[in-house]
């Protein structure tokens, strides 16, 4: 039975890394997508819920159910975390880089709500789906982005 837990652990921690890595391509990719987008509020908005929403409705969606189910494992597991705090900071960071874009005047400390917001409506729609994701979606991020750019 210990080597049980030990393999089991280890495609555990192999799966974290494999969809931790994936995550990172995509952030890194999308960035710049999302980045040039130099106008307003509403536009940049648009195209953070486009991104979010092919998250949650497309060919993405399995690897983002896995992903939180790994990030859960983490908290369990010491030799997981530095994988999790990888991930994070790289949310982290083009949260801040779409604030800054968009105008805040506080990116990095906006950054976490903008993160923590777009997590929660992501892992609402993972866990209930419903029909009209981006048509709800949009308003709650286009709202949150208008209150962290204000001066």
């Amino acid at each position: 039975e210990p080597y049980l837990e030990g393999a089991s652990a280890s495609v555990i921690t192999e799966a974290l890394r494999r969809v931790a890595d994936l995550e990172l391509e995509r952030i890194a990719r999308d960035a710049e997508a999302l980045l040039e987008v130099h106008a307003d509020v509403a536009s940049i908005a648009r195209a953070l819920t486009a991104w979010l929403t092919e998250q949650v409705t497309g060919d993405d969606l399995v690897r983002v159910r896995a992903g939180y189910h790994l990030q859960l494992e983490a908290a369990r597991r010491p030799e997981l975390r530095a994988i999790h705090v990888a991930w994070g900071q790289a949310v982290q960071g083009l949260a801040e880089s779409v604030l800054r874009a968009a105008g805040s005047p506080t990116p990095h400390t906006d950054a976490g709500i903008l993160s923590s917001a777009i997590d929660g409506l992501r892992l609402d729609e993972v866990t209930a789906p419903r029909p009209g994701f981006e048509r709800r979606a949009r308003p709650v991020i286009e709202r949150l982005l208008s209150t962290l750019t204000a001066p």
